[in-house]
């Protein structure tokens, strides 16, 4: 799979810096398959897109503060949130 498939402009205003106080006011993007149309509606909308059995994967990781940019030895832009602190562990040099 080509990674640049997934390279996409994101505007930096667009980029949740922490969660809305209530989650019932988050945004939530649809897109419809079938179409591809794509709908811009609340996470209270959510149920009026399940079905039964339908598949429901839920994600509870956070995000600490934590993002560290870089550029690849081609120029191209690197960037890695880090989901929680790691442990002692040992440093790889650049290039292994």
């Amino acid at each position: 799979m080509k990674v640049d498939l997934f390279e996409y402009e994101l505007p930096e205003e667009l980029i949740a810096q922490q969660p809305v106080e209530r989650r019932a006011e988050a945004r939530m993007l649809v897109l419809h398959r079938a179409t591809g149309e794509i709908e811009h509606r609340g996470f209270q909308d959510l149920p009026e897109y399940l079905r039964p059995g339908d598949c429901r994967v839920i994600n509870d990781t956070k995000v600490i503060p934590a993002r560290l940019i870089g550029r690849r030895a081609s120029g191209g832009r690197v960037e890695l949130r880090l989901l929680r602190p790691g442990g002692e562990g040992k440093a790889i040099p650049t290039g292994q």
